[in-house]
């Protein structure tokens, strides 16, 4: 199945990931120069978390910041370190 957006115990109507990420595609980067934070609470399995990924890659392309795994760990090691 496809991913599922929801906030558990309210009257909140699930939605398809998928949807979420093309409406946020389609109007978040319109209107600021600045970048669009996304944070997600993912309660799911390795799998739909895949799915979700490509999505998002598929999606987003290029506005969508990748990183390598050197870079990852060049941020992660500056971070650990603290204020410099």
């Amino acid at each position: 199945g496809e991913p599922i957006i929801y906030h558990g115990m309210t009257r909140t109507t699930k939605i398809k990931f998928e949807a979420v990420v093309r409406t946020i595609d389609a109007f978040a980067f319109v209107v600021s120069p600045y970048p669009v934070v996304l944070s997600l609470e993912v309660h799911t399995s390795l799998q739909q978390q895949h799915i979700m990924a490509v999505l998002m890659r598929n999606i987003f392309r290029e506005k969508l910041l990748m990183l390598t795994d050197d870079e990852f760990e060049a941020i992660a090691a500056a971070h650990a370190s603290g204020p410099s």
